[in-house]
């Protein structure tokens, strides 16, 4: 069962456009390990402080840009 914190990354994900390719990307993981860790079939380390730092530095790039 995923954690809580996935929906929320995932709807982030929805509002901002971001693509599981570039949060893969910015997370230095494949796309299919990203989607395996946001459906709860994987729970690395840190994954939740990971992901949401990777996610604040691509909302805030797109502000940027």
């Amino acid at each position: 069962m995923p954690e809580t914190w996935t929906s929320e990354i995932v709807a982030e994900m929805h509002l901002h456009r971001i693509t599981q390719k570039k949060l893969a990307e910015a997370l230095s993981w494949t796309p299919v390990y990203l989607n395996m860790v946001l459906n709860g079939k994987r729970s690395p380390k840190n994954a939740e402080s990971s992901v949401k730092t990777a996610m604040k530095k691509i909302i805030d790039e797109q502000k940027e840009g």
